[in-house]
């Protein structure tokens, strides 16, 4: 009794249910119609995203300073205060790619606030885009990830513009291998004075 007189009910809350979206049907559609060319609009009004991608895969330690340290060694012997040069490791080219520091100087360097902003050169009284709007503009566009797996460092940028996407990537790849370079050219530089005043000091047998 109790199962016939529940599956009645239900019946009747489903027909009462019904009766009401049949009686705001109309309601019911204006709402849907809204809703569907809204997200229509919406859809073909956003404008497409283009991203550039560059991937950076550091160059292991070991191996190489290894050797260097057996040529210098034989050579030299056992010379304290020596520097080594040796490869960027991930978390150092990581750290380098999302430095504030090195972001400022691409963008006043190489002109990337002009390629981001737009500025319009007869504009009387009106600031321009500081650095720091530039930073913020880089920090919204770029996404630096590591993959520990395959040993890859992953640079993205991402903007309307594609060839912007393009330059930003492009320009923060170049300042991180100029700095790696100057700082080899520097560490170099230091050891062949040191050599040489070592050397200098080195009496003849």
């Amino acid at each position: 009794m109790r199962a016939g007189r529940y599956a009645r009910e239900k019946e009747l809350d489903l027909a009462d249910y019904w009766a009401v979206v049949w009686k705001r049907r109309l309601a019911v559609l204006l709402a849907s119609a809204v809703f569907t060319t809204g997200f229509l609009i919406y859809s073909f009004t956003i404008p497409d995203m283009y991203e550039s991608k560059a991937v950076i895969m550091p160059v292991g330690r070991g191996a190489e300073q290894g050797a260097g340290v057996s040529a210098i060694t034989q050579r030299f012997g056992s010379i304290p205060g020596l520097t080594l040069p040796a490869s960027a490791s991930s978390a150092e080219i990581m750290s380098l790619l999302k430095s504030n520091s090195l972001r400022a100087r691409v963008l006043e360097e190489r002109g990337l606030l002009q390629t981001l902003f737009t500025v319009d050169p007869g504009g009387k009284g009106v600031d321009g885009p500081s650095t720091w709007d530039g930073l913020r503009a880089l920090d919204a566009m770029l996404e630096v990830r590591s993959d520990l797996k395959d040993n890859t460092i992953t640079l993205s940028a991402t903007h309307t513009d594609p060839r912007i996407a393009a330059d930003v990537a492009g320009h923060l790849i170049a300042a991180v291998t100029d700095h790696m370079s100057g700082e080899a050219k520097r560490v170099a530089i230091a050891n062949k004075a040191y050599l040489e005043a070592q050397l200098g000091k080195a009496t003849p047998y």
